[in-house]
């Protein structure tokens, strides 16, 4: 599970939500957190580390057991090190992972977790890009789930031009 520390991009409403119909979840970390640890499977936190490519490639070439790690089934630090190394041009994204080692794959190689909504997630936040009709029926839809719902703000200023 990927997820961000930068809580206004543009970047994302225009990568992950091009037609303007996005939903972001802001979580409880700590909730989060405890959800994952409280299964039996192996699980590690852990932000990314932003480098120049040559860098990265640089510390792959250079790292000795480098190849007999990824091929374990049991990930070592040698694994964690690389699996949290990013190129430079995404470091806007201010990512962590959740990674969890399981057998127990569901369909099509998802892993499930159960939670109650409103204890995980304590607000969403609707596309900028959304028009007034859609974001008027989304909060009206989302009620029922009891967690605070707002358009993102990013774009406030370009809205109130608009309107």
């Amino acid at each position: 599970m990927c997820l961000t520390n930068n809580s206004h991009s543009h970047a994302y409403w225009n990568i992950y939500s091009p037609e303007g119909h996005g939903v972001r979840l802001r979580l409880r970390t700590s909730e989060l957190f405890k959800l994952v640890s409280a299964k039996k499977e192996k699980s590690w936190f852990g932000r990314l580390n932003y480098e120049f490519e040559k860098d990265i490639k640089n510390h792959l070439k250079s790292t000795i057991g480098l190849q007999k790690s990824l091929d374990n089934k049991d990930p070592d630090n040698l694994f964690l090190n690389v699996f949290h190394k990013k190129r430079m041009p995404f470091m806007y994204e201010n990512e962590s992972r959740i990674s969890i080692l399981t057998n127990n794959e569901g369909k099509d190689g998802i892993y499930k977790l159960n939670f109650t909504p409103q204890k995980l997630i304590s607000q969403l936040y609707l596309d900028p890009h959304m028009g007034n009709n859609e974001v008027k029926a989304w909060k009206e839809y989302l009620l029922k789930f009891n967690i605070p719902v707002t358009r993102s703000l990013l774009l406030k200023d370009q809205i109130h031009k608009i309107k």
